[in-house]
């Protein structure tokens, strides 16, 4: 759209993901898991899905950490704390992102520019598996974002999705308290503002005086906001395994490591000048 002073610029982008395991050689009903991975390969089910315990959060009297169980035909029949209990249920979901979308805005009027870009990533699990919520011993609580600690057990009555700190070793009984494995599996969806941009054209007579073509001057806001579908999912992003961000090495890409974790993705704020000559 153009006008007079004023010009707009609208793209829209979306994209819709399917794939399904139609058919398996040697292989049980349950499918074929990797342990080392939690993931699967089942008939109807996405080829990247993940097998993990159903954690359904911490015991409101005990704190402790509880998953669903099941009956043999599968239906959710109560629930238990020993991780090992042979009725305990599982859940598969897929972390395929089903749609993906993208906006981009951008509006200009006697030389003021704005940019602005969005994206939408929906219909998919991710495995914060680079982050080891519940440890043992002093590393229990060491290096916890605030949003975990805010939702952990503290005390009877309280309804958390994270289990009391344990500072001690986490057992395979129910005499024990277990890790809470499948804790890490969350809802991936999220929208994302990428970026926001500013430009100030100079007029040409401004850019004539100082003997150049063209001068803007230009402002970007890089990553200023994410909304998260799943409140359990406490960090940056749900990109890159979790969250973090990725850098080409080699002839492929690897996560940014920090501390032997993923770095979230940073929030830049850039100013420059642009000129032609």
């Amino acid at each position: 759209m153009e006008g007079k002073d004023f010009i707009w610029f609208g793209n829209l982008t979306f994209a819709y993901n399917h794939n399904e395991v139609l058919a398996l050689t040697d292989a049980s009903e349950i499918g074929i898991i990797d342990i080392k991975t939690d993931k699967i390969l089942k008939v109807g089910e996405d080829v990247n899905s993940v097998y993990a315990l159903d954690y359904i959060g911490a015991d409101p009297e005990t704190g402790l950490a509880t998953w669903n169980t099941q009956d043999a035909n599968g239906n959710i029949n109560g629930t238990t704390h020993w991780k090992l209990d042979p009725n305990i249920a599982h859940k598969t979901e897929n972390m395929s992102p089903r749609y993906t979308a993208g906006f981009n805005n951008k509006f200009s009027y006697k030389g003021i520019g704005l940019d602005i870009m969005l994206s939408y990533v929906g219909g998919f699990y991710t495995n914060i598996s680079n982050n080891m919520w519940f440890r043992t011993g002093e590393k229990v609580i060491q290096g916890q974002s605030s949003a975990v600690l805010k939702d952990t057990w503290q005390q009877p009555g309280d309804n958390a999705y994270f289990p009391k700190p344990f500072y001690g070793v986490y057992g395979t009984t129910a005499a024990v308290p277990n890790k809470p494995e499948g804790i890490n599996i969350v809802k991936g969806d999220y929208i994302k503002l990428i970026y926001i941009a500013i430009t100030y054209d100079l007029p040409k007579s401004y850019a004539k005086i100082m003997k150049v073509s063209n001068l803007s001057i230009f402002s970007r806001f890089e990553n200023p906001y994410l909304y998260v579908f799943d409140k359990h999912f406490t960090y940056t992003t749900p990109e890159s395994g979790g969250y973090g961000g990725t850098e080409s090495a080699n002839n492929g890409v690897k996560p940014l490591i920090v501390n032997n974790r993923l770095r979230p993705v940073m929030q830049n704020l850039v100013f420059g000048i642009n000129v032609s000559f």
